[in-house]
């Protein structure tokens, strides 16, 4: 399965016009701008599981952080870096080897802080 979420912002800005103790003036701007991972990462990732049998699977998460914005890799030349990992396990159990979230990370398959992703 190819899956992905993301995470744009656009922001307005307004400066004030300010006057300086010398007496001059500083002018109000305005700006408009794009920003990445506003309200959490943008992702894309493929999973996958095959039955085993007895209720026990296999499966795969390679997944990748990226830039909205501007569409980079979040780690330059660096694939998978969020997450990418194998498991094995049922119902009741799962051991998962590689690059996972930590455990308090607010991210990730396997964070016991919340449910983030």
């Amino acid at each position: 399965t190819l899956y992905g979420s993301v995470s744009t912002g656009v922001l307005y800005q307004n400066t004030p016009s300010l006057t300086n103790a010398d007496g001059t003036t500083t002018d109000s701007t305005n700006s408009f701008s794009m920003e990445s991972g506003f309200w959490g990462d943008s992702i894309w990732g493929i999973t996958g599981e095959e039955d085993l049998g007895n209720g026990w699977t296999v499966g795969f998460t390679l997944e990748n952080e990226f830039g909205s914005d501007t569409g980079e890799m979040a780690s330059e030349g660096t694939i998978f870096d969020s997450q990418a990992y194998l498991r094995i396990g049922n119902d009741k159990v799962n051991f998962a080897f590689g690059n996972i979230g930590g455990l308090s990370s607010a991210g990730g398959d396997f964070d016991l802080l919340c449910a983030f992703d």
